[in-house]
């Protein structure tokens, strides 16, 4: 059944879009959210509230895993240390941002999210968990399959991308995983694709996209 909803996790949508996108990222019928926009749209602040009201709240998953391509913007920071966890730090800043500004404590975050290596999740299958791909636009459309064929029983997953911010020199506005999904998901009933044209963040933000 589809649940709607004007709030998850205390936020609510400010446009028609982002009211839009909360509806999916909460019906249990749509499999893949894809949330389209540039920055400051609420592409992870959105996907982040609605799994953290499904795993903590309505306990619908059991876990949020969060992973992304470790595609630098300028200087690659070279090798890091320690865990996966502490490798996958550096690149999880807007998550971490987001948790703040949604007052999740720091000893919570390890209870409700794992953050995985995209270079990892090969051969694993993951069930009833609710997984968020930031920065789509930065992977190949092959890479993203490796990422969506491991989809168990009860899970979802949300790709969040901005197909005008592709650092990966490799891939193109053509050729990334991003547009190569949003094109092969016009007639799937269990995708739904979402484009959030405004910037919210600040007026600083927009203009910056928007002018820069």
């Amino acid at each position: 059944m589809s649940r709607k909803s004007s709030s998850v996790w205390g936020v609510r949508g400010k446009n028609a879009q982002q009211t839009e996108a909360i509806t999916a990222l909460m019906s249990v019928e749509i499999d893949l959210v894809v949330l389209v926009g540039k920055a400051g749209s609420g592409k992870t602040l959105l996907a982040l509230a609605s799994g953290l009201e499904q795993v903590v709240e309505s306990k619908t998953y059991n876990k949020i895993i969060f992973t992304r391509a470790p595609i630098a913007v300028g200087s690659d920071l070279g090798f890091l240390p320690g865990t996966v966890d502490d490798k996958m730090l550096p690149w999880c800043g807007a998550l971490l941002d987001n948790l703040e500004y949604l007052n999740v404590d720091s000893k919570d975050v390890a209870r409700y999210i794992s953050f995985a290596a995209m270079q990892h999740m090969r051969g694993r299958s993951l069930t009833s968990r609710y997984v968020i791909i930031d920065e789509v636009q930065n992977i190949s459309k092959d890479e993203l399959k490796v990422l969506l064929t491991r989809a168990g029983e009860g899970s979802k997953f949300v790709c969040l991308g901005d197909p005008y911010q592709i650092d990966n020199k490799k891939l193109s506005i053509e050729t990334n995983g991003l547009q190569h999904l949003i094109s092969r998901a016009k007639d799937c009933q269990f995708i739904q694709v979402i484009e959030l044209p405004e910037g919210v963040r600040s007026r600083l933000c927009s203009w910056s996209a928007d002018s820069l």
